[in-house]
Formats: structure tokens, sequence, C-alpha cells
């Protein structure tokens, strides 16, 4: 959700928010997938 410790979702994001995230890593094993909010850098 952002770079630093969000105590409360709710200050960043309200139920309905549409939001754009990246996939983190998959875990196929346990059949997850963890996103974030945080833009990938850019490889140069």
């Amino acid at each position: 959700m952002a770079k630093q410790f969000v105590r409360d979702p709710n200050t960043v994001v309200a139920v309905g928010d549409i939001v754009t995230v990246w996939i983190e890593s998959v875990d196929l094993q346990r059949e997850r997938i963890q996103l974030t909010m945080v833009p990938p850098v850019a490889k140069q």
C-alpha cells in the first residue's frame, strides 16, 4: 500500500476504490499471490 508501514488501511484506500496493483510473488503451494500498490522500479 505504501513504502512505509500502514497501521490502518482505511487511511490509504476505502471500500469501493479502484486501485492499480502489481504481483510481488506467487505461492503455488499455498495458492496465494502477494500484491503491492507500490510501483516497481524501472530497470535501466
